[in-house]
């Protein structure tokens, strides 16, 4: 089965290919993590060295000892203030024919942000 040892952080680890006995403090805080930013079973297992269900069965070991996963950090959508100037920009990049894709690169904002507008000043111009 090819186990091996090695000392990591003082402590003595048996290994083999796959994966490494016993879980740390610093593994478990690693699962909390990985688990509250809502990763799959399988990607927590691979970072963990693990196998998806070695990382599900510690994850309900460590929920039956109180631990909840951290609160993961959400980015808020930022709000755009549209200028006369970035309304004008889009307008004429479109009527040139210029794709949406290079028009948000050009108005450095996201592809719907771009877009979105675009139809709300398309609305705006038939009424």
């Amino acid at each position: 089965m090819g186990l091996r040892s090695e000392i990591l952080s003082g402590v003595l680890v048996l290994t083999d290919s796959r994966r490494r006995y016993g879980w740390t403090p610093h593994r478990d805080a690693m699962l909390a993590r990985l688990v509250g930013a809502g990763h799959s079973w399988a990607t927590i297992g691979r970072l963990c060295g693990r196998t998806k269900k070695a990382a599900q069965a510690r994850w309900k070991v460590l929920q039956s000892e109180g631990v909840s996963p951290p609160a993961p950090a959400r980015k808020s959508a930022a709000h755009i203030r549209w200028t006369q100037k970035m309304d004008t920009l889009l307008v004429s990049l479109r009527q040139e024919g210029v794709p949406w894709q290079e028009v948000a690169v050009r108005l450095g904002v996201s592809l719907y942000a771009a877009w979105s507008r675009g139809e709300k000043i398309r609305q705006k111009e038939r009424i």
